[in-house]
């Protein structure tokens, strides 16, 4: 049975950026429990390294960085 979500969060400091370790680490975890995709959540942001598995994997894998993360506490709208 597939579970909808993966989710990882990283409370981290603006200068700790999620990198591609970490997202490889999500495409791992959300293979290994048949879930639908991952998500990643961080107080901070991501490395180019990061982005690009993102893109790459784009039906596989999310991330709300900071600025967005922000956006959304404040009640905005989510980004496509």
């Amino acid at each position: 049975m597939r579970s909808a979500e993966r989710l990882q969060c990283k409370q981290q400091s603006h200068s700790n950026k999620v990198g591609q370790p970490v997202m490889k680490q999500l495409l791992a975890d959300t293979h290994i429990h048949q879930a639908a995709r991952g998500l990643m959540v961080t107080t901070s942001y991501l490395t180019s390294g990061a982005k690009l598995m993102i893109d790459s994997y784009h039906y596989r894998l999310g991330a709300i960085d900071f600025d967005e993360l922000t956006r959304l506490l404040r009640g905005g709208a989510a980004r496509k």
